[in-house]
């Protein structure tokens, strides 16, 4: 353990065996800023402990930093992502000054799936419960519209099935347009 900082590993989110995070956390953090990071892996693989460079990254720039796994597909198929980074967030809230964090300040991170995730969270009001409220997010190369990912192995000459977005969309391509974001974005205006 970094002595700058204090790890909180394998926190419970929700019932699921994936709904799981850990946090880093400045020894010293009075009312910080609280970053929640959801992990990329294409919606069917991935891990939070893949990732323990940002928790530590974080922590040492003076944020909470949290890590957060999800449920993954084909298991799990949309929206799942997003109502996973709706209940980290709830939790995070929740739990935030127990390690220095300010419940106000939290801002949800994502990368390529987990960025898509948060996106449909942040972006798409249908999934915001009552008291809905994020500092900012940050999308890192994440897949914001799910009908041009529908095209892609077309256009880029891939035989078969896409093993990643069928796994989480659906194999039905018409039930796509349902998770293409940029086409639904209807959520109050926050930094971006």
């Amino acid at each position: 353990m970094n002595p700058q900082h204090l790890v909180l590993a394998d926190l419970a989110y929700g019932l699921h065996d994936r709904h799981r995070l850990d946090v880093y956390a400045p020894a010293e953090a009075q009312a910080a800023a609280v970053l929640v990071f959801f992990h990329g892996g294409g919606f069917i693989r991935g891990d939070k402990t893949a990732r323990a460079n940002i928790g530590a990254w974080g922590a040492s720039q003076g944020f909470v930093t949290v890590l957060a796994n999800y449920r993954l597909a084909p298991e799990h198929r949309w929206p799942s992502g997003p109502e996973d980074v709706v209940a980290g967030w709830q939790w995070v809230r929740e739990q935030a000054r127990d390690w220095g964090g300010d419940p106000s300040k939290i801002v949800l991170v994502g990368e390529s799936a987990g960025a898509a995730h948060v996106a449909a969270a942040s972006l798409m009001s249908r999934f915001q419960p009552v008291g809905w409220q994020i500092a900012g997010a940050a999308l890192l190369s994440g897949p914001y519209n799910a009908g041009l990912e529908a095209q892609a192995p077309e256009a880029l000459g891939i035989e078969g099935p896409d093993v990643r977005n069928n796994a989480y969309f659906s194999d039905d391509r018409s039930a796509w347009a349902q998770a293409s974001i940029v086409d639904q974005v209807d959520a109050a205006p926050f930094p971006l």
